[in-house]
This record gives C-alpha cells, structure tokens and sequence, in this order.
C-alpha cells in the first residue's frame, strides 16, 4: 500500500499527517514523543493498525514543523484540533499515547464535541515526581548531542528488555541517524511534557460547566491504559485519571511504557472499547 504524506497550513501552523483505511468511523492516532517524526516510517503503523482499516478511516497526526522553543501540550492540541477541522474530520474515536494521550487530554476538556471515544494509553494529566527526572535526562542527554546513550537509555525506559534486545539495531539506527533539526524538536517536546499540568482534568465536569461545553460521559466513552511496568509515566498515573473522572481503565501486569506497541492484545482491548454500544443512561 503507497501511503500519501500531506502537509496541511491552518492559522496557527503547517502539520503533516496519513491516513489510511476505508470504514465510515474515523480514528485518530496521536503518537508520543519521538526524536524523529512518525511520518518516516508509515508504513510500520499501517501495519500495525491494519485490524481498523475495514471499520475505520484512521488519521496518523505529527506536530508541527516549525516548533518554538516554548511550544506547550497545550498548543499541541490547538494544532491537532485545526488540522482535523481542516480536513473536515469533526467528530472521531482517538487513541493518544504517552504525549499524544497528554495531547488528547487536552482535547477532552478543550474540545469534547469532537470526541466520540478515547483511549489514553501509558500517559497522564500531570507531568511530576519520577516522570520528570526520566524526560529531563533524556533532555540533557539531547542537549549534550550524545545520543547513543540517550538511544540505550530511553529505549530500556521505553521497552520491555526482550523488545529492546530483539530490536537494538533498528532503535540504535533509528535514533543515532536524527539530524539536529530533529534534535531540536525533540528537545521541545520533551520540555513541553516537563510543564504540562492539565488541572481541568482535575475538575473536568466543573471544567465543562464553565466553559458552556456538553459534557462527555466519561465512563462510557473515555478509557486509561497502563502497564505497572512503565518506567516513564508509572501506571498510577492511569488510576488517578480514572478516579478524577470516573473513565474506565485497565491496567497490565508485565508490560513496559511502550504497552501500545507490545502488548499482544492491546489492539484487540482498544477495539472492542471503541466499538462497544453506548448504554442509554437516560
């Protein structure tokens, strides 16, 4: 399948995104934090995914190309928003993982007319405690251009220890062949997630009261992943989002940070949560 990369100019920036798929629903999928863009690699989410593309039109979103050096999580979701707008997608199921589920958080309490399902995988409303002190490193250690030891480090992070030693050569070769625009966008990134707080999350039904929006029913139609073995955003994180809003949430035994891509039925979870029939609470 030739995949189509298309860059799309809204009032705040330039954005590139794919799709693929040929379903009536729509699904988009907002990648974490990665040093190089999703973009180059396509064909590995269409892969990936392909158990969606006969229910679902599905949209890959990157951020934008030219990122400022204060870019925020928050910022993040405007473009992602505009973009979608752009293209005409206005209402869609969404899979946000790790800074893409920061992103999609956002979307919840900004804009939930345009959510019709949500998963948060291996992500969180409150970037603290251990989190911090994992991205910073991976931080200085862009900053100080060693990325052979970033690439080690955040990969044994990321990824269960047979993952990362069945893959070393293509994660080695994947991040030691990023230039320094790359770098750079990475690292504000990566200081965008060390700031972010989504306090309406928090109060999100309050939140929505006074922002005149239609609240979502969080407990149908929102759900948090995560994997008691993250090193990077601990799985806790998925729990306390889940008490604040009442969402559904499920949490696995043996898995990494990188549970989206690992766990064997993750796909399969996400599926039938997001094809699962609203209850009628009236």
């Amino acid at each position: 399948m030739s995949i189509t990369i298309q860059t799309i100019e809204t009032k705040r920036s330039t954005m590139k995104y794919f799709s693929f798929g040929k379903g009536s629903k729509n699904l988009v999928l907002l990648p974490g934090v990665g040093l190089r863009s999703i973009t180059l690699a396509p064909e590995l989410v269409v892969d990936y995914y392909s158990p969606f593309a006969e229910d679902y039109t599905i949209y890959v979103l990157d951020t934008r190309e030219a990122m400022p050096a204060d870019y925020t999580i928050e910022e993040m979701a405007e473009d992602a928003y505009e973009l979608l707008q752009k293209i005409g997608v206005k209402k869609a199921c969404f899979n946000g993982c790790s800074m893409g589920g920061m992103i999609l958080t956002t979307l919840i309490t900004k804009h939930p007319e345009i959510i019709e399902k949500a998963v948060l995988s291996s992500t969180t409303h409150h970037v603290e405690g251990k989190a911090k002190d994992v991205i910073g490193s991976w931080c200085e250690l862009t900053k100080a251009g060693d990325l052979k030891q970033l690439a080690e480090q955040s990969c044994q992070e990321v990824y269960t220890k047979e993952y990362y030693d069945k893959y070393y050569d293509a994660l080695m070769d994947y991040h030691l062949g990023a230039n320094e625009e790359e770098c750079d966008k990475f690292i504000a990134q990566l200081e965008a997630i060390l700031k972010f707080y989504n306090k309406d999350f928090e109060n999100i039904k309050e939140a929505w009261a006074q922002a005149g929006k239609e609240p979502l029913d969080m407990g149908q139609k929102v759900m948090a992943i995560g994997a008691k073995g993250d090193a990077c955003l601990p799985y806790t994180n998925s729990l306390d989002m889940a008490q604040y809003t009442g969402c559904g949430c499920y949490i696995y035994e043996g898995s990494s940070h990188a549970v989206y891509d690992e766990a064997p039925d993750f796909l399969d979870r996400i599926k039938h949560f997001l094809s699962s029939k609203l209850l009628d609470r009236k």
